[in-house]
């Protein structure tokens, strides 16, 4: 996926976003926000982030924090790659040499 300059920054913010939890609440909402999202841009997204059995107590939120750091990942992949050039046809991701 080749980013604008647009994107790249709100794929930036939603990173921070996703970093900036670190308790379950809200984390619901915002895991269908993002997937929502970026379901828009890359029909696959989400069949690559994880998703665990959601069990919790009544009155409580399910905790979603393991599947934003997971899309906090996959995005900072996608900002990692962004300025590389597509080498080969259909969006297969070049070979890069280890460093």
């Amino acid at each position: 996926m080749k980013l604008n300059k647009n994107l790249k920054e709100q794929i930036k913010k939603d990173i921070e976003f996703c970093r900036s939890f670190n308790n379950r609440e809200g984390t619901k909402k915002a895991y269908f926000e993002l997937i929502a999202r970026y379901n828009e841009l890359d029909a696959d997204f989400s069949k690559k982030i994880p998703t665990n059995g959601k069990c919790y107590a009544i009155g409580n939120e399910p905790d979603y924090l393991p599947e934003l750091q997971a899309i906090a990942t996959k995005l900072e992949t996608y900002v990692t790659y962004s300025t590389l050039l597509w080498i080969e046809p259909y969006g297969k991701f070049p070979i890069i040499p280890a460093v």
